[in-house]
Order: C-alpha cells, then structure tokens, then sequence
C-alpha cells in the first residue's frame, strides 16, 4: 500500500481502473433495472386479439361474422359486448351489442330498435364519436350481414318496420313558436341538465359506470344522432337508453316537441368553421377541472401512465394514470412512469412546470423519459386545467421505483455517436405488465456514483500532492495545476453531455426547438377567413400537444418504425399534402374518421398503440377539423413511406419506437 501511494502512476492506474470498474457496475445496473415486472395483468379479451383484424377467421365463416370481427370487434369485443382491446380510452365505451339497445333509433323506448335503424347508423356512423361511416367500405351485402349478425348477438329480432314513430311535418319556426318552445325547455326542466341557457355540461355516472357529459345544446354539430330538425325532434320522443337523457313522448304533445325543436335552433351558435363562429368545445371549457378531464383523455397522458397487457389492452378501469409503465429511452436512463393519481401532493403550479418545463424540485426530467418539449408550447390554461384535474384524482396507493442511468463511459458514448446536443435516442422501449412496487435500483446507482466520485477525489488530490522528498518548481506547479484544472474541466463537459438534453440551465425554449423545432406556420396564402385561420392555429397546437410530432415529425413527413408482435412493423405515414405520398386526394372525412376511429383511407385498421386513435377518439369535432385544417396545409415533402407488415417472429418482443432515421427495416433491431 505504502509503494502504491509513494507511485503516483500507479497510484492513478489503480484508481482509473477501480473507476471504471464501478463504471461498469452502474451500466450493469441499468440495463437489469425494471426488465421483468412486478405483475401482468390480461384483459379479458387479449387472448382473442389478432391483427390485422379478422386474420384469424375461417374463410367459411358467415359473412356477417368475418364483416364483424374485421370491422366492429377491435371497439365492441369479439362477444358484443362493447369490451374490446381498444375501449378502455374511449369515452364514451363502445355500446353493448348483447342489450339490443340503440340510442340513436327511430322507434319508441322500451321496444327494440329496427334494422334500419343499425343499417343508418353503420352506414354513416356517429358525429362527434368514434363510431365510424362504412359507406364506401361496405358493400349492400355485408351491411345485410353485419345487421343480422349483430341482431343475433342480443338474441332478440329487431323492430319491424311498422313501428318506426310517424315524424310529423315540422311547422314554421315562428317567434310564438321559439316562445312555446322555451316554455317547453323550463317545464321539462331540461335545464337541470343543460342549464338555463343550454350550455350546462353536467356529468352523470353512466350505465357501464363510467362518466357521462351532457352535450352543449348550443352546438348542434357535436349531436351524435345528427342536428337535422326530424333527428332532434326524434331524440326528444325516443330518448338516448341506456342513458340520462330520458323520453318525453308522454311527458308532452308532438306539437311541444316540435317547438322546443323550435328554441333549440334559436339558442344555436354558428360552428367554428361557418362566419362568425367561435371554438367553444371541451378544449375550451370555462371550468378548468372538466377541461383538464378533456385534455387527459384526448391526449396521450394515458399512453405512458397506465398500464397495458401483452395484447396492449389498458388497464384503465383500475389503474388510469397510475403509473407502472416501464420506458427505457437507451442511453438517456430507465424509468417507472410516475402515478399521477397523487399529483395532489404537488401545487398547481408545481405540476404546471413539470408539464412545460420538466422541472421538478429535486431534478430535470428526461426529454425522453417524458416529453415536456411538446407540452412546452401549451397554453397557461390548459397546463392548469391539466394540473387541477390531476390533483382532483382519486389517489391510488402505488409505490414506484426511481429512475436510473447508465454508466458515465457508455452514456457519454453513445450520446456522440448519437449526435450532439439532441441525442436522439435510437429508440423508446414501453413495457407492457406493471412495473411498479419493484425493488428501486436507484440506491445501487446512488451508492456506485459516490463511490466513484470519491475515487475521482482521491486521484485528484494524490495528483496534486507532491511525492515524499519531491520539489516543484514553478514551472512544475503550473504544469501540475494545468493539467488538474484540465481534468477538472474535461470531467465538466462529460458532465454536460451525460446530462443532455435534460441539462438544467438550459432554457426549456432551446430544448423545444431541438425536438419541435420546423412545425411549419399557418400558411396566410391558403387561409380563406377568418374562421378557418383560427381553426389552422388551434390544427398546429393540437398537432405538437398531443404530441403527433412524436411520431410523424416536425413537418409531418413520418417514417418513423413501430415494432412489436402483437401488431408487427408500423410506420408513422407521411401527412403532408404531398399529392402523391401525402394526405392530398384524402377527403376531410377520411381525414377525421382515421384520427378518430383509426381507419385508413383504404379501409385498412390502424392498431391503437401505433395510431393512438382510441386516445383522440375522445376530440371534439372542432378539435378535430382544427386537426384535419392544419394538415391540410402542410407543405409536401416527398418521403415516401414504408407500408405496415404484419406481426413476425422477429419483431420487438416489447413495444419499441424507432425514432430515427426513418424507414429503417421491418423486425427489431438497434
């Protein structure tokens, strides 16, 4: 020990390797932390998710069977039952099938609805839901099958046609008539649920226990049944069962029907898209609790915060945003995605910064771990509607291990290679089962770094100290001194570049423009009114918030690879106005039905987990046609882009999204 301390070059040898011993050991750490989680939950229906839908049906099956599984199964459940892998994010669930219930009928409640009735509804879907149109995929044949198929299910017949409710011609819309109408609305006591003025949204408890929200009846756009004058006056007679809005075919004449139809059309505002109209959705909404509740839901908060099964069914009745979700962004650090049922232990705004800025108290959260770069550019409003929604969460009890790093030498490695300051991650591993109550591997991390800081110590000062019986000079002190402060400052830059891009410091604009930096502007040139700029500026914000820049890019241009075995190989397409390799010859409805449904112009499925369509099923159509605007106007960029294969042994065993560079081969890989 004596000789080792009287030799500085041993004495530094020895340390250098005793440091990147304990180096190792933190790399060893991270890369074991997490990789098995604490349980696995199955959803009842994963053992019959197959994809693409339908590839898993004899070719002999009944028609209205391959029509169903093929089309309705992914929302409604192979039973019927409204329980399928993709409906844990809807609100509101997919309908039971087996209750032979239909809120948007033609026939008197209590009595089952008619074919015509499912055949209108599968044909040109529902406005303001995730409830599709399959006019130009179906053919006359399939929809005859498809009806009778799902009419099997309940196990009852449909309604004949001779008791579909005689709609009376409507009368003039007259002052006396609003007048009776409003009378009407006061007597009825429809304002108990839609308010005095019908913009009351008050939340009910629905049937399947989830919650309800009573339309804004001054948007007639948002009405699922249709806003024409006989489907109104239809939904006053036939109600919406199972549901709160109840039947008034005993409670009042045809005539008082007709007249409140009458008032209602008086109260409507103009939509966002017509002269004069205004956004005034969810997105929107005065009361910052039910906006935040909006916000959670059409955006991808769910994603990283609730746990999936194996088939990527969320488990969303029992743990929404309670964290347990696994994300390993490689070299940047793994980590447990935090349980936002307890964001009330945080101020508003506390939570507010963590959102936008990634700053927490004790530390800079990880672009990568989650991407506040996005959620940069939201609003003061919505970043607190979102915190005192979170904070207005019932808590639910999760211990979730910390977060942890690799090895200093690897980290800084890899982060050249990956191209500095963004370092871009090759690619963001999500786990499937629950991560959380398992063991933390943070203290082990904890323990290697002091160890190794004391051994960086140690050398330094032993460098510094002259040998027994040594004199320095003064050029030797200088030279001694250069090179320590050198060290010093080489260790600084490596530290620097293990912290980026989550370097506190640096201003949360620089990070954003790293990751977001080239959303094109709204173009004035291809913008017509007034109206439709405020709907193209509403497309863009919607478009980084919700973070589509994630996978198709800054410019909209996609590419980026998805693989894992339940779906197989995916790729983010291109949603530019290219004419050829863009969104150009989609009309707009295609445009929104595969937003919200996720449908493809073809007729295609696009797998939830790689088109987080069950997510923005729950837009609003303002947001919607904001969305579908604002991608009208990209400028096209001629990438084109690889078509999906379907899932392969050689694809990722757990969910893996390769950010760059795009278009890399089909299977998993690094």
């Amino acid at each position: 020990m004596r000789r080792l301390l009287n030799s500085r070059g041993a004495f530094l040898l020895v340390a250098a390797l005793l440091w990147l011993g304990l180096d190792a050991g933190r790399s060893w750490n991270g890369h074991r932390a997490y990789r098995a989680p604490a349980s696995m939950w199955h959803h009842a229906s994963s053992a019959d998710v197959a994809w693409p839908p339908g590839v898993d049906v004899p070719s002999d099956a009944p028609l209205g069977r391959r029509v169903f599984v093929q089309r309705c199964a992914v929302c409604h459940g192979q039973d019927g039952r409204g329980a399928g892998p993709a409906a844990p994010s809807m609100r509101p669930r997919p309908r039971d099938l087996t209750t032979g219930e239909l809120k948007v009928r033609s026939t008197p409640a209590g009595t089952p609805p008619s074919d015509e009735d499912l055949t209108r509804t599968i044909r040109h879907g529902l406005r303001n839901s995730a409830m599709p149109y399959f006019s130009d995929l179906l053919s006359e044949e399939e929809l005859r099958a498809v009806v009778g198929y799902v009419n099997g299910l309940s196990g009852s017949d449909a309604a004949p046609p001779s008791a579909k409710v005689d709609v009376p011609l409507a009368p003039a819309f007259t002052l006396e008539t609003v007048a009776q109408g409003r009378a009407a609305y006061a007597r009825l006591q429809c304002g108990v649920c839609h308010g005095a003025e019908g913009g009351l949204r008050r939340r009910f408890e629905g049937v399947d226990g989830q919650e309800v929200i009573a339309p804004d009846l001054r948007q007639p756009w948002t009405f699922r049944g249709g806003s024409e004058p006989e489907q109104v006056w239809l939904r006053l007679t036939t109600g919406m069962l199972p549901g709160p809005m109840p039947s008034y075919a005993d409670a009042s004449s045809p005539e008082e029907r007709w007249a409140l139809v009458g008032y209602l059309r008086s109260i409507a505002l103009p939509a966002p898209w017509e002269a004069g109209g205004k956004l005034a959705g969810l997105g929107r909404e005065p009361d910052l609790r039910l906006r935040g509740d909006y916000l959670s839901r059409a955006q991808i908060c769910q994603l990283c915060h609730t746990t999936a099964s194996p088939a990527g069914v969320y488990n969303a009745d029992a743990l929404r945003l309670a964290g347990g979700v696994r994300v390993d962004a490689y070299p940047h650090s793994t980590q447990v995605t935090r349980n936002l049922t307890e964001a009330r232990k945080r101020s508003e705004d506390e939570l507010m910064a963590i959102i936008r800025d990634g700053r927490m108290p004790d530390r800079q959260v990880s672009v990568w771990a989650m991407t506040w770069s996005l959620f940069h550019a939201m609003t003061d409003d919505d970043a607190r509607a979102l915190a005192r929604y979170l904070r207005s969460l019932s808590p639910i009890p999760r211990e979730i291990p910390d977060v942890v790093h690799y090895g200093v030498v690897e980290t800084l490695l890899r982060k050249v290679l990956l191209g500095l300051p963004e370092v871009f991650p090759t690619r963001l591993v999500y786990s499937d089962g629950d991560s959380s109550g398992l063991e933390s591997a943070a203290p082990v991390e904890r323990a290697l770094s002091v160890a190794q800081w004391v051994v960086g110590v140690l050398a330094l000062l032993r460098f510094l100290l002259p040998l027994r019986g040594e004199r320095r000079d003064a050029r030797a002190w200088a030279l001694t001194l250069g090179l320590a402060g050198g060290a010093v400052g080489l260790v600084y830059g490596g530290w620097v570049v293990y912290q980026l891009p989550a370097l506190e410091g640096v201003p949360p604009e620089q990070v954003e423009a790293a990751t977001v930096g080239g959303l094109p502007p709204v173009d004035p040139g291809r913008v017509r009114t007034p109206e439709e700029k405020v709907l193209a500026e509403r497309g863009r914000y919607l478009f980084n918030v919700a973070s589509c820049v994630m996978c198709h890019g800054p410019r909209g241009d996609g590419g980026a690879m998805m693989s894992w075995r339940p779906f197989g190989t995916l790729y983010a397409r291109n949603l530019t106005s290219h004419p050829d390799l863009g969104l150009a010859k989609w009309t707009d409805a295609e445009i929104a039905r595969a937003i919200r449904s996720g449908i493809s112009r073809d007729g295609r499925a696009l797998h939830w987990q790689g088109m987080p369509w069950d997510m923005f099923s729950n837009f609003e159509e303002e947001d919607v046609r904001a969305l579908v605007t604002y991608l009208r106007m990209l400028p096209p960029v001629g990438l084109k882009v690889n078509a999906p294969v379907p899932p392969a042994p050689t694809d990722c065993g757990t969910y893996s999204l390769f950010l760059l560079p795009v278009n890399q081969p089909p299977g998993c890989h690094d």
